[in-house]
């Protein structure tokens, strides 16, 4: 399995679209932030953007690990470069579980990237702010593992039942660019990979007016209970683990062309 890890890698490293498009992203990240927070004069902090536009910031996220995925697990299928391993006698166990592997390891700190990328331009702009807690959106950052490790599931799967991953990479981009979650009844987020990620960057508020300069401030609960925070990991890892195996279940009986 460490050698197909390794072929897959060098066939990455050649993949400069790829490359291009993420770095793309963290210049998106870099100018939103900059962007929205020169709009409104300098003044809006880092936590009050996040609290605003988790969502958002979470897009180019959504859209690298559904382009990485798709790259890893369905270009192979195009080139028929599976059916020349299976010629060269690797076990689809391998070939499977090799990708599954990669697709987890290269996103996962692609996702971390693009979040660290946002958060120092946007405290180097405007600071961290008040409105929510560093300590509570640590927690919720480290949560996002679970529901992104399903979305990468999921979209394995995808990969392995389409064999195009043009196909499955618009899966990403229709995520990326559409508000997929509100069509989600909010008590039934928690059991969608999408509903997840969202119900991390949605927070609770409630407003209050300051007399003296009429001012609004908007207040946020930036916690997150332990039994939203415990149900978002089992539910995204007994469903992650669910279409891992489907997926299997079906390359294994797969005949391929």
């Amino acid at each position: 399995m460490k050698n197909l890890i390794k072929a897959q890698l060098y066939q990455l490293k050649k993949n400069r679209i790829l490359i291009l498009i993420f770095l793309a992203l963290c210049i998106m990240q870099v100018s939103g932030s900059a962007g929205e927070m020169a709009y409104q004069n300098w003044e809006l902090s880092a936590g009050g953007y996040l609290a605003a536009n988790g969502l958002s910031i979470l897009s180019p996220v959504i859209l690298i690990v559904t382009l990485v995925t798709a790259e890893v697990c369905g270009a192979d299928f195009m080139d028929k470069t599976g059916n020349y391993e299976l010629m060269a006698g690797y076990r689809r166990k391998d070939i499977f579980f090799s990708r599954t592997v990669l697709s987890v390891l290269l996103s996962l700190p692609a996702m971390y990237l693009l979040l660290l990328v946002w958060a120092v331009a946007a405290i180097a702009l405007g600071g961290w702010g008040t409105e929510l807690s560093s300590g509570a959106i640590l927690v919720r950052m480290v949560l996002l593992i679970f529901p992104i490790f399903r979305l990468i599931c999921e979209f394995i799967f995808l990969s392995y039942v389409i064999k195009n991953q043009y196909v499955v990479m618009g899966g990403g981009l229709f995520l990326f660019m559409g508000n997929a979650v509100l069509s989600i009844p909010e008590h039934a987020r928690m059991f969608s990979s999408i509903g997840s990620i969202h119900e991390l960057v949605n927070f609770s508020s409630w407003a209050t007016f300051r007399l003296v300069d009429e001012k609004e401030i908007r207040i946020y609960e930036s916690a997150i209970s332990s039994v939203d925070a415990l149900g978002i990991a089992v539910i995204s890892v007994l469903a992650g683990i669910l279409f891992l195996w489907l997926g299997y279940q079906f390359y294994k009986k797969d005949d391929l062309h």
